[in-house]
């Protein structure tokens, strides 16, 4: 594990060099027993993240058949990674997951974080898998041994174009997961298990944006541009997370009213979204008072435009 203690360092430079990246919302404990969980759209790089919003040495899980990568072995073992056994990987091979959970239990016991991706696998979705229930699991499995709960951290990787070099990203940190009642329960019980995961999965929706569809995020995003910039509310990183997943939200909610009248409105905003992009406006830009200067250099770049 020599890498496991410059992980922290290590994955900001690695981020924050690859993408425009930053952190929003609570704070992780820095010491202490403690399990990470995050949405996994974004493959390697979705450690690192996680990892830069935690700024302390994290042990993640990983499927097996990266330990013998030829490629990414040695990073995945330096950084103290602990195996996962998947069906899908070898089946001869699932009853190793015994020493999964030992290993995990036995690192939360000695006060270390621990980071897993509850969905089970890395994807281009536009919202969250279903959340497996091995997060769930280990929390309830490590609670014995520890002889209470420990924070549980969601954590919500929103990157706006995960192909593209320095494009923007997001880490948000959320409230830990509420499981004092079922921490000293039955570890292995079907019913404790399901509701944690349920919890689990609540909790991850809150710092993550889920589309139906990924048509629908640049109207969803200009939406709530023009919100904020009507109403004269706060664009931090956080608030504006906020808005864009509410928006979601109810956008969901109108699609499955049976009530027609949200196309109009959804057609007129995505119309007004396409114009601001023709004229390289913004929501902003709108209601400010033009400088002389700036609307010269705004209309001569579009002479070309305007002759065609």
């Amino acid at each position: 594990m020599w890498l496991l203690p410059a992980l922290s360092i290590v994955s900001t430079v690695a981020t924050r060099v690859y993408y425009r990246f930053s952190v929003a919302g609570g704070e992780v404990p820095r010491t202490g027993p403690l399990l990470l969980v995050a949405n996994h759209p974004n493959s390697l790089l979705d450690p690192a993240m996680v990892a830069t919003a935690a700024r302390r040495p994290v042990r993640f899980l990983a499927k097996s058949s990266l330990f013998t990568h030829p490629a990414v072995g040695w990073l995945v073992r330096g950084a103290g990674a602990i195996p996962v056994y998947r069906q899908q990987d070898d089946p001869t091979q699932m009853r190793r997951n015994l020493e999964m959970f030992g290993a995990v239990h036995a690192a939360l016991a000695s006060g270390a974080a621990v980071g897993i991706f509850p969905e089970g696998i890395s994807h281009s979705f536009p919202a969250i898998a279903p959340v497996k229930t091995g997060a769930a699991r280990i929390a309830l499995g490590g609670a014995g041994p520890i002889g209470s709960s420990f924070p549980i951290v969601p954590i919500g990787l929103v990157v706006r174009d995960k192909g593209t070099f320095r494009s923007e990203a997001l880490a948000i940190v959320g409230t830990p997961v509420a499981w004092d009642d079922l921490a000293l329960s039955d570890a292995e019980g079907a019913g404790s298990v399901r509701e944690l995961t349920e919890r689990i999965d609540a909790a991850l929706r809150e710092v993550t944006v889920n589309l139906e569809q990924w048509e629908d995020a640049p109207l969803i995003e200009c939406a709530e541009a023009v919100h904020a910039v009507e109403l004269g509310v706060e664009r931090d990183h956080l608030t504006r997370h906020e808005r864009v997943r509410d928006t979601a939200r109810i956008l969901a909610v109108l699609r499955h009213s049976g009530d027609a009248g949200w196309e109009q409105l959804a057609s007129e905003v995505r119309a007004h979204q396409r114009a601001l992009e023709r004229l390289g406006l913004r929501p902003a830009d709108l209601r400010e008072e033009p400088r002389a200067r700036s609307a010269l250099s705004w209309a001569l770049l579009r002479v070309p435009l305007l002759a065609a």
